[in-house]
């Protein structure tokens, strides 16, 4: 799943009124609202990356796995 970005325009103010330059990116999207325990799917397989016994769906256990997130066995995403 790819979660979409939005950058936000409201920047906080210090006490002397200057506003620091930093970007905030807010999480707008979530692949199981209904779920509080899950948001990410990262393999597309329909199960959240936190009940999924192998996020990758690689086909190796993430117990197992020494790249439980990656989809190649280098550990590349």
């Amino acid at each position: 799943m790819k979660l979409r970005m939005a950058r936000s325009q409201m920047r906080p103010v210090m006490a002397d009124g200057r506003r620091p330059m930093t970007t905030v990116y807010l999480i707008i999207s979530d692949a199981f609202p209904s779920d509080s325990t899950d948001t990410a799917d990262g393999d597309g397989d329909g199960i959240g990356d936190n009940a999924d016994t192998d996020d990758d769906n690689d086909g190796t256990a993430d117990t197992n796995d020494a790249f439980p997130s990656a989809f190649h066995r280098d550990g590349r995403c």
